[in-house]
């Protein structure tokens, strides 16, 4: 058996690898001949997978995608209020509340009780908020929160509050607005403030005909609805 090995040692080498014939004949032992090229081909192996592995998630946003959780690269800055109400009205969220949490979450998040009312249609509720001063109403589908519409109190860090002027709010958000007609008012308009980063979540400002603020939202895609959860 002895005489063999080199030979069988080195056809094996060639089968698995036909590019390193070379390589692979230079020691004529199990020890030698193969083994070491071989450990060298299977780490780089390896290496790809994982570098393939770790290029995938970061692709998809992070691995806490996977639990619905905000990646890294979203760039959603940390929760550093947590009083409650009243609070400022961010792209970030309002209090530490963001879309996805549960009713039961936004309720400690904003310190005040948030009971869902009965659906509007299935999978869409809301609640009513009224605490220190802000008044709305939040909507959840599906049991999950993704929107809340201010018509009292409301405040944004740049100073936008119910009853700001439609000037005001131009200049405070420079280039960065878009707006539609308002769907049951004569004159009035949306206007959509959007984050630069994923989450795209946005803020929305109802402005009257009388190009006055009238309410401030904040949320998901459902920020944009007009009535219920459409």
């Amino acid at each position: 058996m002895g005489n063999k090995w080199p030979n069988v040692i080195q056809n094996f080498c060639q089968r698995a690898d036909p590019t390193s014939t070379k390589l692979l004949r230079v020691h004529n032992s199990p020890n030698r001949g193969c083994a070491r090229p071989m450990v060298r081909a299977r780490l780089g192996e390896a290496s790809a997978l994982l570098g393939a592995a770790i290029g995938g998630l970061a692709a998809i946003g992070g691995a806490g995608a996977f639990a619905g959780a905000p990646a890294a690269s979203w760039a959603v800055r940390p929760v550093t209020n947590t009083s409650g109400l009243p609070a400022a009205v961010t792209l970030d969220g309002v209090a530490g509340v963001r879309p996805g949490m549960t009713a039961a979450a936004v309720s400690h998040a904003w310190r005040t009780p948030v009971r869902l009312d009965v659906p509007i249609r299935p999978g869409c509720q809301t609640a009513t908020i009224s605490k220190g001063g802000m008044r709305g109403y939040a909507l959840f589908e599906n049991g999950r929160f993704a929107a809340v519409f201010f018509t009292a109190g409301a405040r944004t860090p740049s100073g936008i509050a119910i009853g700001s002027s439609l000037g005001v709010l131009n200049r405070a958000y420079r280039g960065r607005l878009t707006s539609k007609p308002h769907a049951y008012q004569p004159g009035a308009r949306y206007h959509f403030l959007t984050r630069r980063s994923r989450p795209h979540w946005q803020l929305r400002f109802d402005v009257s005909a009388r190009s006055r603020v009238t309410r401030i939202s904040f949320g998901n895609a459902a920020v944009r609805y007009v009535e219920g959860c459409a």
